[in-house]
């Protein structure tokens, strides 16, 4: 697991923790419905008390295959002409055993990739041959390298392929926060990792 992928599970056991205490407290007040997942940070939550934004209208007419159920956006990044969202359904009825997808949206069109996929890029180690920006959904289309049996990791094809990675998960982690809450539980919480290294974003 890399750098960020242990972040994020350390602070999503932070998150599942609040919100477990908060559900237990109103217990005795009104039944708990069925949690939903946060398939980013792998964390369950009570769609009563923890409220992520839903994806729009628009997205849902546009982008075939997400046109059924609400869903909340996990993580969205924005650059030049395109967006890449995460989103899941967030209805406790829907058992949703789909592999996680990011989608890019860019002139009109949708185009799914592969989340995990997507996190198992490594930068190279002569660094990036390829230059500018190209929008694509990281990890697509890009050779397997095989580490173990039945291991594989790619490698990343530009600096601007890691930072929509490093992005989506800066996102998720900030959405969570927005979300649960945590701000005025942990108040001066350190979260996440900037850049190619461990240094802190205060929030």
């Amino acid at each position: 697991m890399n750098a960020i992928g242990r972040a994020t599970a350390g602070i999503a056991s932070a998150f599942f923790l609040v919100v477990t205490i908060g559900a237990q407290t109103n217990h005795s007040k009104r039944r708990v419905p069925q949690f939903v997942e946060n398939p980013v940070l792998g964390i369950g939550y009570n769609p009563l008390v923890v409220h992520y934004e839903l994806v729009s209208d628009r997205f849902r007419k546009l982008c075939r295959g997400h046109d059924y159920q609400p869903q909340a956006i996990y993580a969205h990044v924005h650059s030049g002409s395109a967006d890449y969202y995460v989103t899941a359904i967030v209805d406790p009825r829907v058992d949703d055993d789909a592999p996680l997808a990011i989608t890019l949206v860019k002139n009109g069109t949708c185009v799914d990739g592969d989340h995990q996929w997507a996190h198992n890029g490594v930068p190279p180690k002569n660094g990036y041959a390829e230059q500018g920006v190209i929008e694509r959904i990281p990890g697509k289309d890009a050779p397997e390298i095989q580490d173990s049996p039945g291991e594989f990791h790619y490698e990343l094809r530009s600096a601007h392929e890691e930072w929509i990675v490093r992005s989506l998960d800066r996102d998720a982690l900030l959405r969570g926060i927005k979300a649960f809450g945590v701000k005025s539980v942990f108040g001066r919480s350190f979260v996440l990792i900037r850049g190619c290294t461990n240094s802190l974003i205060r929030m």
